[in-house]
């Protein structure tokens, strides 16, 4: 997890143009700001591309940014709006009012708040599996975001299932330290947590 010295590091390497800071960036917050854009326009392919174009946006004008923070606004913001205005786009306004967003303006503002706020928490469950240990973290990686099965990682990291079963569930313990029940349990189903195809249950995570 970066700390506040990391972040004033990282947002003058941006403010510089460094391209390698722009791609360290990207992969500690793409990922947030695609899922906040899915939960906007429900369609996958749309919210990469504008979650992609929000951070282009940012990036021609990165020389005005002070702080990670600043630019994690602006990326959420861009998104939102243009997420909105994809919708107008679509004709889709009128649908969207009725079945995804209220037409009461307070309540609207309070769903972007929700996306926003389980976004944040998709940054922080991130942050928290780069501290576990090399191969606990790898082992989680591999499993709960990129979806290969058990015994695809037994084979990729030269570990027997057995280990990579031991890795999965030390990882969950860690992480039930820093999340509550509820909370684990949503990160992990939107992380594309197959269960089901690997014969287990949720409840066996949380026992």
């Amino acid at each position: 997890m970066l700390n506040g010295q990391d972040d004033a590091l990282l947002t003058e390497q941006l403010q510089r143009g460094d391209t390698l800071a722009f791609k360290a960036l990207h992969g500690r917050l793409y990922h947030h700001i695609r899922f906040f854009c899915e939960q906007i326009v429900q369609e996958s392919g749309e919210a990469e591309d504008i979650a992609t174009n929000a951070f282009l946006k940012y990036w021609e004008r990165c020389a005005n940014f002070n702080s990670v923070s600043q630019i994690r606004s602006f990326l959420y913001i861009a998104a939102k709006n243009a997420c909105l205005n994809y919708l107008k786009s679509r004709k889709a306004a009128r649908n969207y009012q009725e079945t995804v967003i209220p037409i009461n303006v307070i309540d609207e503002q309070l769903l972007i708040e929700q996306y926003t706020y389980e976004a944040a928490l998709f940054e922080k469950l991130y942050e928290a599996v780069e501290l576990l240990p090399p191969q606990c973290r790898e082992a989680c990686k591999l499993y709960y975001f990129s979806g290969l099965s058990r015994q695809e990682i037994a084979e990729r990291l030269s570990i027997s299932i057995n280990t990579v079963n031991k890795h999965c569930a030390d990882a969950v313990r860690k992480l039930r330290i820093i999340f509550c029940r509820k909370e684990l349990l949503i990160l992990l189903f939107y992380s594309h947590l197959d269960i089901v195809k690997n014969n287990m249950s949720f409840s066996s995570f949380f026992n």
